[in-house]
């Protein structure tokens, strides 16, 4: 077994190491995912020296793998992972992919079903950060395949330092780093790895990017190149980025109830790209969707908010609505089935991908949060003058909360049975998406 104690690496100093990790530094515990490859063994072997090298005051590590049930192989790989931090003490969790696996684009859904269930885990156990082993290649070929569907800038800035998930930072120390160093440290030492097949599987987008940056590498187009041009594109995003919060803070008003207000005037001082971003970063935080519309859906919509048309419209998940010379935005709710959740008291969880939804521990029995609906919103809507403006749309998609088949209270409606007794609250929580991104 290797001493990380007291071994050096030959292929990454000690200095190279605590520069890499030093984000980890003030967090209390951290996990790293890792699959068994080269590549995140080698993470997983430079974390234990840094730790090494910190001594009694490093963070908490904690090691993630997970099973995606698509290759009888993989059972393989994860066991190596068992056994390493068996033999070095660490805590190993094997998260399992249910349900039915997906016929196309599975490399792509697998990996957004990889991180749920690492950035859950992490949630759950109360642990900030998330360490993933992407390297300088990974970016490289992230640049090719977004080139390749016409990206633009905030695609070809490709994958960033740090990103959140949910309330999970991922961190990727290694994007300056290639695959061949890592590959050498993991031989230098001996360190077991796994060779994945499906890396070398043409059937795969990212396979047949590999393939084709060997080839073009004679012609000045490398991987060092491809990444320093995603960094450049990561600057001009923060330009872009800077202008979009200005915008926001001059254009729309942001209202705890899940919605906004856009001011067509004052957005209309700003450029057509500008407009774009606002725009998207709108639809994603009032319906709670990862991403934006695709350009040319964002274009149209700018052309109906600066027309004559018609005096509604929908577009991902959200519906706007003209009204007295502004634009509301708000979650659509006609042709979506909004979800249903249970919560126990003493609980807070996150309801719609919108809302922060709470139950105070006095409460006796588990609340059921879901939408309130059109005709509980008519019965309601008179019960304060404040909530007089809202249109039915926007009622009808507020967070409710039930015990069986009463409805216990509508925070924002200002309504509640039992006298006070049912301690809930909801609150927007995707706020910061349109103030601070």
């Amino acid at each position: 077994m290797l001493d990380v104690d007291h071994c050096e690496f030959l292929s990454f100093r000690d200095v190279e190491i605590k520069e890499l990790f030093a984000p980890l530094r003030p967090v209390n515990s951290f996990a790293v995912g890792v699959s068994g490859g080269p590549d995140s063994m080698a993470l997983l072997l430079l974390l234990m020296r840094w730790r090494a090298l910190i001594g009694q005051s490093a963070p908490k590590l904690n090691v993630l793998s997970v099973d995606h049930g698509l290759r009888a192989g993989a059972k393989s790989e994860i066991k190596l992972v068992a056994d390493v931090c068996q033999q070095y003490g660490l805590r190993h969790q094997v998260l399992v992919w249910q349900g039915e696996k997906p016929d196309g684009n599975i490399q792509a859904r697998a990996r957004n079903a990889r991180y749920g269930l690492m950035c859950d885990w992490c949630d759950e156990h109360h642990v900030s950060h998330l360490v993933v082993a992407h390297t300088r290649d990974d970016q490289a070929e992230t640049v090719l395949l977004r080139l390749a569907r016409g990206s633009g800038v905030d695609g070809l800035s490709a994958m960033a330092l740090m990103r959140l998930w949910n309330t999970t930072s991922i961190f990727r120390p290694l994007l300056n780093i290639t695959r061949a160093k890592l590959m050498r440290l993991v031989e230098e030492t001996k360190f077991p790895f796994a060779t994945d097949p499906s890396n070398s599987d043409l059937r795969f987008d990212r396979v047949r990017v590999r393939r084709a940056l060997e080839v073009l590498t004679p012609l000045g187009i490398t991987a060092e190149g491809l990444a320093d041009t995603a960094r450049r594109m990561a600057g001009a995003r923060e330009a872009l980025e800077t202008m979009t919060r200005e915008a926001l803070l001059q254009a729309v008003e942001i209202f705890d109830a899940g919605y906004c207000v856009l001011s067509p005037e004052r957005l209309d001082r700003f450029p057509l790209e500008i407009k774009r971003r606002v725009f998207g970063r709108l639809i994603r935080a009032v319906a709670g969707q990862s991403y934006a519309p695709q350009q040319a859906s964002l274009d149209r919509l700018s052309d109906w908010v600066y027309g004559t048309g018609k005096s509604s419209r929908t577009l991902g998940g959200c519906q706007l609505v003209r009204r007295q010379g502004e634009i509301w935005v708000m979650r659509e709710t006609g042709r979506h089935c909004l979800p249903e959740l249970l919560i126990k008291p003493g609980l807070c969880a996150v309801w719609d991908n919108r809302f922060t939804v709470t139950v105070g521990r006095s409460v006796k029995y588990p609340l059921l949060v879901k939408a309130l609906g059109s005709k509980n919103f008519s019965k309601l809507r008179s019960a304060a003058d404040a909530e007089r403006r809202y249109p039915a749309v926007l009622g009808a998609g507020l967070p409710s909360f039930w015990l069986d088949h009463q409805l216990i209270a509508v925070p924002h409606l200002k309504f509640q049975t039992g006298d006070g007794m049912y301690q809930v609250g909801a609150n927007f929580a995707n706020s910061a998406l349109l103030t601070a991104e």
